[in-house]
């Protein structure tokens, strides 16, 4: 979002509305996973920090795609992304998810008020793009 800032401020002061897939939420996820437990707090805070600093707009709303941190549902997710192609080598690696789910869930646990946590699972299955897509799509509608 950094190489966006000044995009996202000119859309914002147009009074568009803004979607963005992949923001700080995933860094803090997946880089929060690979730092130690008893560091996360300082991480999150550096990187709330270094998003301050360079004036980074901040969304309204994250929604975050709740996945329970259930060895049985990560290999599904692992399953999902291989067919979908939507992983790196990280994603493929069900010990690094487990870490990143716990990191979030810790970073949710301080930051509530800025998220809203989505089922990512039903019945033991990741939900189909699809209907996460529908799922989204009725949420942000309520919030306009």
């Amino acid at each position: 979002r950094l190489n966006s800032a000044g995009r996202i401020r000119e859309l914002l002061q147009m009074r568009r509305i803004i979607l963005a897939s992949g923001t700080i939420i995933s860094t803090l996820a997946h880089q929060g996973g690979k730092v130690q437990a008893c560091e996360r707090k300082a991480f999150f805070e550096f990187v709330e920090d270094y998003e301050k600093r360079y004036e980074i707009p901040q969304p309204d709303v994250t929604f975050l795609l709740d996945i329970p941190p259930d060895p049985h549902v990560l290999e599904q997710v692992v399953f999902c992304n291989h067919r979908e192609k939507f992983f790196d080598r990280e994603e493929d690696n069900p010990a690094h998810l487990l870490r990143s789910i716990e990191s979030i869930n810790y970073y949710a646990s301080l930051r509530s008020d800025r998220l809203h946590r989505i089922a990512a699972v039903e019945n033991g299955m990741p939900h189909q793009l699809y209907s996460l897509s529908e799922i989204l799509l009725r949420l942000i509608k309520e919030r306009l």
